[in-house]
């Protein structure tokens, strides 16, 4: 922004930087789900600097950091948001900040070290750019309004004037009663203020890009038009700017910042971009400085440009001799977060910057890093099985032992199969979906040497897989749904296939059923009890472009890119009903659930701890405040298994009760339980272990629920009374 430089920080002390935030977790759009904890940290997208500190995001915290010593950056504070920041602008000791969710901030920075949220003048509308001259403040709001406020009173600003417009105001730039607006659509706006109670539209002009960012120098402006470039305009006459030069940037023009006859120009993917506008009409190169992540925004201050880096963080770069740039320091920030595993204490935490974070979240609501990998590639996602973890990236598939959870160690590595997006583990097999690549099928019966067997190339793009016995349902986005038989593991044959009304991005599966969920926002409920014809049996709506799903008991939980997590009761799987529903900060990836806890990655925003609250009490999985109908057993979960598994049961009656394992030969391995037992819900585990505490072997056993005939003393064998489910179990 103009009004105060832009700029950003944190330093590699992640750990210490954790534990130093601050603030009431906010409120987020809900319904039976509420907000546990938070690792907010991610990407660097926001920055504004005010002498030697810069104020900018982490992910979703708001930071305040001195950079005397650039080298050595010192935090001053910490401060949780609802949500990861898009701009900031400072005036005098005011912080606007622009969020992606939710209302904006407006934070007093007298005291540096503990930043003061002011009440928001607008009932708590989002904003989407701010500007301020004097004591006057222009808001650009979520309901395309300009609204232009008086804040001699901060405690209580008053409203000036307001304009209705149609298209978002990205950035706003001052000059002698005049706002020149970067537009989303339609370029540059211009808006007459002269009398701030009755703004006017002047002019617009439209551009080939989406405009960002805007800076004045003289009576030039300058208007960075994303794609297209940097567009020079004359402003000698205010209300009619006149284009003089369009400059092809190598990257993408994101923001801008003037230093007398010097252009700094964040420029994306090309990073920083240094200009000499001595000639505005003839703007020449005078370097460019490549960055590690992608470069949105940038804040000028005493001969350093601050780089909101996204991915890279904030970098700090000495522009005393700008034809030679040089790098000064940085402040490490999280990157994009887009997968989550969680074993344990423990939750494994994928990140496009730094691989993979390890979290202690032994307390859910105040998780804590406990270190990290190192580099082994952009993370896309993670899944844990026993001692080992699975990693996907771009670079293909990697295999840590965990054995020590808080520093996994890299055993092997399959780099030469191309980008692996999404890991599905099934059976002894990982299938790994790959987008225009199709799926891959890697054996994972010796966990330290992964072996592919197979691939199939879809007709399309594979964004996710499920399995169920010798049969695979690949989500094949625009081409719907492919069924898969792999009794020849090696030569998948597709024997069926069904396309759906939208993309579909999400697969999960439980017993006869598979549920999808499609772009458009849509759960559909296909039979696939016959896995050669099947059926749409049911729908729903639900979150628009679901990224990951998982079923546990009877609820299915499904993570939306447009930051939505949801709950569906599936009791009944031809009437799936929408339980809950919260609104993250960002955009939903990665999905795990233990117990009552839901853990998210949400991509700009880091992990939320969520937990679903049936009738507003502490949801336990499988239970409800009502008695079953009738008797039941779910899904043992997980399923396949190394160790330990949960079978969950429910009695309609008070009755007496035998659970007991069988092998395939019908030969009892262990009874878990019997005894006389209370209507309701209940659960097992099983440690894998026979009645002799001996190790049972791998392969598939049954889990019977019997009940007792209390007037014969014998043990029913009526089918609507015994149950069984088929488990799997793997060393």
């Amino acid at each position: 922004m103009r009004h105060g430089t832009k700029a950003a920080v944190w330093t590699a002390g992640l750990l210490i930087v954790l534990l130093a935030a601050h603030s009431a977790y906010p409120q987020h759009a809900s319904e039976n789900i509420t907000l546990v904890g938070r690792w907010a940290n991610g990407p660097c997208r926001a920055v504004a600097v005010r002498d030697n500190v810069a104020f900018f995001n982490n992910g979703g915290y708001f930071e305040i950091v001195d950079f005397t010593d650039p080298a050595q950056p010192v935090e001053l504070s910490k401060t949780l948001l609802p949500s990861f920041l898009n701009d900031i602008t400072l005036h005098g000791n005011l912080a606007f900040l622009v969020a992606d969710v939710g209302a904006f901030g407006i934070f007093d920075i007298t005291d540096l070290h503990a930043p003061v949220e002011l009440p928001n003048p607008v009932n708590n509308r989002r904003a989407k750019s701010f500007a301020a001259e004097g004591s006057t403040v222009y808001a650009f709001l979520s309901d395309y309004t300009l609204r232009i406020y008086d804040y001699t009173d901060h405690s209580a600003p008053q409203q000036l004037g307001s304009l209705s417009h149609t298209d978002d105001f990205i950035e706003m730039a001052l000059l002698d009663g005049w706002l020149y607006a970067a537009q989303a659509e339609a370029g540059l706006a211009v808006i007459d203020v002269r009398d701030p109670a009755h703004p006017l539209l002047a002019k617009e002009i439209d551009t080939a890009g989406q405009a960002e960012g805007v800076a004045i120098r003289g009576d030039y402006l300058y208007l960075c038009d994303n794609v297209s470039g940097l567009r020079i305009y004359s402003i000698l006459d205010r209300a009619n700017p006149v284009e003089v030069k369009l400059y092809d940037t190598p990257g993408a023009a994101c923001d801008i910042e003037l230093s007398g006859s010097t252009a700094f120009i964040a420029d994306y993917a090309a990073g920083l971009l240094v200009l000499d506008i001595t000639d505005p009409v003839n703007p020449v190169e005078i370097s460019r400085l490549n960055t590690a992540g992608y470069t949105r925004k940038l804040g000028l201050s005493g001969g350093y440009v601050y780089l909101a880096d996204e991915n890279g963080g904030l970098v700090v770069v000495d522009v005393g001799t700008p034809a030679n740039p040089v790098l000064a320091g940085e402040f490490i920030t999280a990157g994009d977060i887009y997968g989550i595993a969680v074993d344990g204490e423990n939750a494994y935490v994928t990140d496009q910057r730094h691989s993979l974070w390890i979290l202690d979240i032994a307390q859910p609501a105040a998780p804590r890093v406990m270190g990290s990998t190192g580099w082994l590639g952009a993370g896309n996602d993670v899944v844990v099985r026993g001692d080992y973890l699975y990693f996907a990236s771009h670079g293909g598939l990697a295999v840590l032992d965990k054995t020590n959870p808080a520093q996994p160690v890299l055993i092997h590595e399959l780099n030469t199969i191309g980008s692996v997006f999404k890991i599905t583990l099934f059976d002894h097999y990982a299938l790994l979906s790959q987008y225009s690549d199709g799926l891959r099928i890697v054996d994972l019966a010796n966990p330290g040497a992964p072996r592919e067997v197979s691939h199939y190339a879809s007709p399309r793009s594979t964004h996710d897989a499920a399995g169920q016995d010798h049969y695979l349902f690949v989500a094949d986005y625009t081409r719907g749904l492919n069924v898969l038989d792999i009794s020849t593991i090696t030569q998948p044959v597709k024997i069926d296939s069904i396309l759906a009304t939208s993309a579909i991005t999400a697969v999960a599966v439980q017993g006869d059923y598979l549920y999808a969920g499609a772009e458009a926002g849509a759960l559909y409920v296909l039979d696939i009890s016959n896995p050669a014809q099947i059926t749409e049996v049911a729908s729903a709506s639900a979150g628009a472009v679901p990224k990951e799903m998982a079923i546990v008991d009877t609820l299915l939980y499904i993570a939306s890119y447009y930051g939505r997590v949801e709950v569906f009761s599936i009791r009944d799987p031809l009437h799936p009903v929408k339980l809950g529903y919260y609104r993250t900060g960002g955009y939903g990836y990665g999905l795990a659930v233990q117990e009552d806890i839901i853990w998210l990655a949400d991509w700009y925003d880091g992990v939320y701890a969520l937990r679903y609250d049936a009738d507003g009490s502490a949801f336990v999985p499988g239970e409800r405040a009502e008695n079953p109908v009738q008797y039941g057993v779910t899904q043992n979960y997980p399923n396949p298994f190394n160790g330990s598994t949960r079978i969950e049961y429910s009695l309609p009656t008070r009755g007496r009760v035998r659970v007991a394992v069988y092998d395939p030969a019908g030969r009892r391995v262990r009874t878990l339980f019997e005894a006389e037992q209370a209507a309701g819900p209940h659960r097992l585990d099983w440690d894998g272990r026979d009645g002799l505490n001996r190790a049972a072997a791998s392969g598939v056993y049954f889990c019977r629920l019997e009940i007792m005939d209390l007037s014969t003393g014998s043990w029913q064998q009526d089918g609507s009374v015994v149950k069984v489910i088929r488990m799997v179990l793997i060393k």
